[in-house]
């Protein structure tokens, strides 16, 4: 059984080291709490490396309420207008559009990029072809001929116009 006690005694001598190094690295780790401390106070940040990204705890700006960024506008808006007015960046603002369109609350004014509220009168109303077509009938009919002059009604001639 001397095999087994010296076992035994090495077990516990290794057991005291590992005591010992963790007894090390609580007074080593307070020490690093105390000179990050100091550090911080002097005006660094106490880190080594420095992350990137947002800090964790730190609040992130408002959500954009599109309707009352919409709502703002007047008349008819394009893109590069609600970049300026919600401050977001294009591409943003297009997934916003996209999205206002779907639940009908803006709408294309047939010029590429330019949008309205929905439920808003355009400023100039969509003329149809078949109504311009009718106006230019219209005109004709109403216009007064021209009469034929008389040296061509004397020989007998008809002028096609």
């Amino acid at each position: 059984m001397p095999a087994l006690d010296k076992a035994r005694e090495l077990l516990s001598e290794i057991d005291s080291q590992i005591a010992d190094a963790q007894k090390s690295l609580k007074e080593l780790s307070a020490q690093r709490k105390t000179i990050a401390k100091l550090v911080s106070t002097l005006g660094g940040t106490g880190r080594s490396t420095s992350k990137r990204g947002r800090p964790k705890g730190k609040a992130r700006g408002k959500r954009t309420d599109w309707n009352k960024v919409v709502a703002s506008f007047k008349g008819s808006f394009s893109i590069d207008d609600l970049v300026k007015a919600s401050k977001k960046a294009k591409g943003t603002v297009n997934q916003a559009i996209q999205n206002l369109k779907n639940a009908g609350k803006i709408k294309s004014t047939g010029n590429r990029g330019e949008y309205q509220r929905a439920g808003v009168a355009s400023a100039r109303p969509k003329s149809s072809k078949k109504k311009v077509a009718k106006k230019k009938v219209a005109k004709k009919l109403a216009a007064p001929k021209q009469p034929i002059p008389a040296t061509a009604q004397s020989q007998g001639e008809v002028k096609k116009e």
